[in-house]
C-alpha cells in the first residue's frame, strides 16, 4: 500500500485560508474575480504534463491529485472548501469504483485508498489528477 501523503495543518489551512471570501475588500454583486483565489498546485508540482480532470477518468482508473481549480463564483468556492475539508488535497491518490449508468453523474471516488466519496460532475470537474500508468499502483 502507498504512502498516504501527511498535510500539516498550517498547510491545510493556508489552502483553507485563500479560499475564504475577503469581505473586508469591496466586491461587485457579480462573481468573485479569478485572481484573488489561487489554483491550488501540489507544492514543487511544475510538472503537470496529462493531467486530466477528475471526472474524465474511467471506472477503476486510478491517479494522483496535482491541482485544485480556482473558484469562478461564490458557489465553486464553496464546493472547493467542502472538498478540501473531505481531504481532497493535491497529492492524494484517487480510485474511481463506480459510476452512474450512462456514465452520468454521480462518480463513485476513493480517495487514499480509505474513503469514498460521491461526487457530481461539477464537484470533479474541479479536482485535476494526474492518471497513473496502466498497471500501476496508485
Amino acid at each position: 500500500m502507498p504512502a498516504i501523503p501527511v498535510r500539516s495543518s498550517q498547510q491545510i489551512l493556508r489552502w483553507d485560508a485563500a479560499l475564504i471570501y475577503n469581505e473586508n475588500e469591496s466586491h461587485s454583486s457579480t462573481a468573485m474575480t479569478t485572481t484573488s483565489l489561487p489554483t491550488l498546485d501540489t507544492p514543487g508540482a511544475a510538472d503537470t504534463v496529462g493531467a486530466v480532470l477528475l471526472n474524465t477518468l474511467r471506472q477503476g482508473a486510478r491517479g494522483t491529485i496535482v491541482s485544485l481549480g480556482t473558484p469562478r463564483d461564490e458557489g465553486e468556492r464553496e464546493l472547493l472548501l467542502r472538498l478540501i475539508e473531505i481531504g481532497f488535497l493535491p497529492g492524494e491518490t484517487v480510485r474511481i469504483v463506480a459510476r452512474a449508468a450512462g456514465g452520468r453523474e454521480p462518480v463513485a471516488v476513493r480517495l487514499g485508498g480509505q474513503s469514498t466519496f460521491a461526487l457530481r460532475r461539477r464537484e470533479a470537474e474541479l479536482v485535476r489528477v494526474q492518471p497513473a500508468a496502466p498497471g500501476a499502483e496508485a
